[in-house]
């Protein structure tokens, strides 16, 4: 039976097919982030905690609200974790969920401030700012970084590596060099006794 000759890919092939995984991770998702109901600046790990059928309950326990109180443009949590998604609390924060990079939360006291602080813009949805989603280009250079960095720490330990044989190699030639000199050394000395030896017989 023939076997099976694989391709030969190139490292530009490889970082291809690596972003074109990449993209369609990131599109699947968005896709649960869809699915997924919860109010705006609301993270996909806190979504649970908002749920449209009860009363929301402050994060600190201190208070329970009818849903319709979060997101309401009225801080009513001390911690203000009822205002996710807008400027009302000034302790609150707002999630990006910058599909295609990473997501990050801000204080939602930038939240429509005209200034576009998340690469996917949506902290802007309610101001004439005109963010653009770059979070794709963005997540493409961070990754590219990424590797360069893992590259230069991969290269880094082989060098180290390469350095610590070579050491040990020296250490090894410095003691055979070491115990031939104390060799020389006392054939030198039987010689010199052997000599005054002589010289006392005559």
């Amino acid at each position: 039976m023939r076997g099976i000759t694989m391709p030969c890919l190139s490292r530009e092939m490889i970082s291809s097919v690596i972003l074109a995984l990449i993209v369609a991770a990131a599109q699947c998702l968005a896709d649960d982030s869809i699915r997924v109901s919860r109010p705006r600046g609301v993270a996909l790990r806190h979504a649970s905690l908002y749920d449209r059928t009860k009363n929301f309950t402050c994060f600190d326990g201190k208070q329970d609200l009818t849903f319709s109180m979060v997101n309401d443009d009225y801080c009513d949590c001390d911690d203000g974790s009822d205002e996710p998604g807008t400027s009302a609390c000034n302790n609150a924060k707002f999630h990006c969920d910058n599909l295609g990079h990473k997501g990050q939360d801000i204080p939602s006291s930038w939240v429509n401030d005209g200034l576009c602080d998340c690469c996917d813009g949506s902290d802007e949805y309610a101001t004439a700012a005109g963010c653009v989603n770059n979070c794709l280009e963005l997540g493409r250079q961070a990754r590219e970084e990424e590797a360069k960095q893992r590259e230069l720490l991969t290269h880094g330990l082989q060098l180290q590596q390469q350095m610590a044989s070579e050491g040990k190699q020296h250490r090894l030639d410095c003691k055979n060099k070491l115990e031939e000199l104390r060799g020389t050394v006392e054939d030198a000395r039987r010689a010199r006794e052997a000599l005054e030896a002589v010289k006392k017989q005559a």
